[in-house]
């Protein structure tokens, strides 16, 4: 069986990630293979279950980063960031 084609591949993440939340490289290429609309609300669902993860948080931004005209979430992104994961704002700048 082959699932090769982007479709098969979001059926198969979706469901991955509903065995296996905490499995962030899952959230991730299942953000990657959607529109922008849909890799946003893949990114929060992934915050939602890995409020800890960084490299969700980085994604989230480089997302937005790519969509020039929502550049302003980005600091939201960020600021969320340091309230979820209780860091100072300087470690990361």
């Amino acid at each position: 069986m082959s699932y090769e084609a982007p479709e098969e591949a979001k059926v198969l993440l979706n469901k991955a990630v509903s065995i296996l939340p905490n499995a962030v490289d899952l959230w991730l290429a299942l953000a990657k293979l959607e529109d922008y609309k849909n890799a946003r609300a893949v990114l929060n669902r992934a915050l939602a279950e890995n409020a800890q993860s960084v490299e969700v948080y980085i994604s989230a931004c480089k997302l937005e980063e790519a969509q020039n005209e929502n550049i302003e979430m980005m600091p939201k992104i960020v600021k969320r960031m340091i309230k979820n994961l209780q860091i100072s704002r300087e470690s990361y700048l």
